[in-house]
């Protein structure tokens, strides 16, 4: 018989990558499950029973409650770079395993949507968008925004997304990039066209602000 690996509350989880589930499923019995995202952790672990393994989303939440009442599981793996759902301390106390994507991973898609997201507000995408969309062609002097080329760019947050970020905007963009991040050194914001500087300065002199860390 093979052992279960458990799927909860993953609507990405091998629907890019289909090889993913193929590779899974040669080895282990594969389960899907979708929960409440405020299951009661003892519920949960009732329902996870014989899973030895589990690939967890953002929800539930696995607290206390679930490792005191879990029995075969011995990993919980997060395919995202946060773990705030899962009881970290309660893990090792019942000798679970809890893995996460690696920050590397998924900085390009993140620091690329940042970009977008930037991009749409300086240049009224969603406004222009608008004004297309019934007909308003008169209007498109009004959408000109602002070009990124020699504008200031503060990055609160220099580590894998924002270093990036940073990167893009400046050998991009042609955009003189600042950075404030305490735990960066100098050498790495400037091997990324960046200049390290305090919070006052960046808030100061920036034309545009992106946050990259957590508040």
């Amino acid at each position: 018989m093979k052992e279960k690996v458990a799927i909860v509350n993953s609507s990405s989880f091998g629907k890019y990558f289909p090889e993913h589930i193929s590779r899974l499923a040669e080895k282990f019995e594969v389960v899907k499950f979708e929960v409440p995202a405020k299951i009661p952790g003892k519920e949960l672990a009732q329902l996870l029973y014989g899973c030895k393994y589990i690939i967890a989303s953002t929800t539930p939440f696995f607290d206390k409650e679930f490792f005191n009442n879990k029995d075969e599981t011995i990993l919980i793996s997060r395919h995202g770079l946060g773990y705030d759902n899962i009881d970290i301390i309660s893990a090792s106390e019942s000798e679970t395993i809890v893995t996460k994507v690696d920050g590397s991973i998924e900085k390009e898609a993140v620091a690329e949507h940042a970009v977008a997201l930037c991009m749409s507000v300086i240049r009224m995408v969603p406004k222009a968008y608008e004004s297309v969309r019934v007909g308003k062609w008169s209007e498109r002097q009004k959408f000109f925004g602002i070009e990124l080329k020699d504008k200031v760019v503060g990055i609160i947050g220099f580590g894998n997304i924002g270093s990036r970020v940073g990167e893009i905007m400046n050998f991009g963009f042609g955009a003189k990039v600042v950075a404030y991040d305490p735990f960066i050194d100098g050498e790495r914001t400037k091997a990324c066209g960046a200049r390290k500087v305090s919070l006052e300065e960046l808030l100061r002199n920036s034309d545009i602000i992106f946050v990259c860390s957590l508040l």
